[in-house]
């Protein structure tokens, strides 16, 4: 499945592809999916929402916990590299 990645440097999405059972929605918070990022298996209610993964529409496919801390370090690397630029 296609998806698009957000680049916290260079603010602009690139395309991605997804692991067969990634998701960003689930009726059954049971259910088990991959995480977007490292094709982890978890269920999806043990899951984050992504920072960086989104469909076209932006909405966020879901990510274990390490891959959104991830996310949170890279996206505040990027701003403080932005803020020692200016």
């Amino acid at each position: 499945m296609k998806a698009y990645k957000w680049d916290f440097k260079t603010k602009q999405y690139s395309d991605y592809t997804l692991p067969p059972q990634a998701s960003c929605y689930e009726a059954d918070m049971g259910r088990v999916i991959q995480c977007a990022s490292c094709d982890k298996f978890l269920k999806y209610d043990d899951g984050y929402t992504s920072r960086q993964i989104h469909t076209h529409l932006g909405f966020g496919y879901i990510v274990c916990e390490d891959c959104y801390k991830k996310e949170w370090q890279q996206a505040g690397a990027a701003s403080r590299e932005e803020d020692q630029r200016d």
